[in-house]
């Protein structure tokens, strides 16, 4: 038994799938204007766009809750706007690149060297970032074949999961891949190594935290933001199960966005691409060998495996690859250990203070606030020069 057993639910996907076709050439458009203004360090209407589709799946989501019920119709509603979105966003991003000379007009391609060398790390690229969109697939069919509640489960903790990703590890490998392209094209290979080890640091101190916030309180976090009407308490447990063996990997997830962005800065799109397809067999291995006795939980659990694994397997080749960065090694060795003792201090006092007999969202907000304080003073005190850096590109970000 699972989803597919279900008419209904198949006849809405392939309804919505029709829809929503055209987000995809819409989107796919957004993402490679927002790579050129990248190539510019422009970042912050690229940056923004997510906001938009944002809005109107929200207020769309309001709107057809409180005024329509008719299902079909709803969800009708609601693809339509999130292909508004798409145009809209496509939009947003059209005066960034007029102000740096580009303007639309047709032209006869032409063959040329750069082109060509394009064209020939473009095909790697694209088996590379299609094999972990396969993955994502075949974790959906796993799921589907438990049923309804396991994709369910996958899709609300991998949301919470990916924020910290998204929000962080995308972020700084935007930033990073223009700056490091730029300092292997000039033969800087020190200014190469120091982007991608400082990068990594930056993320332990913001991603590492996240792992023990959604171990700890994850099932306080998912209950405030969704159990409420279908989503009910077997829902809640069910979620926080795949939520806690996601969690493992997100220093794996955001980290590889760093590495591929080194790899992809001296146009080696080659070896990102063999290791993504060994750690996605390995996921496949995974899913199969714990499917059965941990149901979703073991479908998260190899996930975060596979990407710890594909994350291992990329820092050892960039250590074999950048000799005599040694001492750059070390450094990032030590300063994890500091950060590593930091979050121990920062669990301790969140299980301290998740003790609190208050209401659920005020107890939350206590407890994080609390260990978090308690959290960057003992990053101050361990691993002052990461830390600062954090909060100086917090304070840019905000026009401070």
């Amino acid at each position: 038994m699972g989803v597919f057993t279900d008419g209904g639910l198949y006849q809405y996907a392939s309804y919505a799938m029709a829809w929503l076709f055209p987000y995809m050439i819409f989107i796919c458009l957004c993402g490679f204007l927002s790579g050129v203004l990248h190539s510019f360090q422009k970042f912050t209407i690229p940056a923004l766009l997510p906001i938009v589709l944002n809005t109107f799946f929200i207020a769309t989501s309001l709107y057809i809750g409180s005024s329509i019920t008719d299902e079909k119709l709803q969800l009708k509603i609601l693809c339509i706007a999130i292909v508004i979105s798409g145009i809209v966003q496509l939009v947003i991003l059209v005066p960034g690149l007029y102000k740096l000379g580009w303007r639309f007009k047709p032209l006869i391609y032409k063959a040329t060297t750069e082109s060509r060398k394009l064209l020939k790390n473009f095909i790697p690229g694209l088996f590379s970032a299609g094999l972990y969109q396969i993955n994502l697939v075949c974790d959906r069919l796993f799921a589907a074949w438990l049923g309804a509640y396991a994709v369910s489960s996958l899709y609300y903790s991998e949301r919470l999961v990916y924020l910290p990703v998204g929000l962080f590890a995308v972020s700084i490998a935007t930033v990073c891949l223009p700056l490091m392209s730029k300092a292997f094209a000039e033969n800087k290979i020190g200014d190469v190594t120091e982007s991608i080890f400082f990068s990594i640091k930056i993320l332990n101190i913001l991603c590492l935290p996240c792992v023990a916030v959604l171990c700890i309180s994850g099932k306080e976090i998912i209950s405030i933001l969704f159990e409420r009407g279908a989503f009910t308490a077997d829902s809640l447990n069910d979620c926080y199960g795949a939520l806690l063996f996601y969690s493992f990997g997100i220093p794996a997830y955001a980290i590889i966005k760093i590495l591929r962005s080194a790899f992809f800065s001296q146009q080696d799109v080659k070896t990102p691409l063999k290791v993504s397809g060994v750690c996605f067999v390995l996921n496949i291995v995974l899913n199969l060998c714990l499917i059965g006795s941990m149901e979703q939980k073991g479908l998260a659990l190899a996930t975060a495996i596979s990407s710890t694994v594909n994350c291992l397997i990329l820092f050892y080749i960039l250590f074999k690859r950048f000799e005599g960065q040694s001492a750059q090694f070390k450094s990032l060795a030590i300063t994890t250990g500091k950060q590593l003792l930091a979050v121990g201090i920062f669990i301790v006092f969140l299980l301290i203070m998740k003790d609190l007999s208050l209401n659920p969202i005020p107890s939350l907000i206590i407890s994080l606030t609390t260990a978090s304080l308690i959290y960057f003073l003992s990053l101050i005190f361990l691993s002052k020069k990461e830390t600062f850096a954090v909060v100086a590109t917090v304070k840019k970000k905000l026009g401070f």
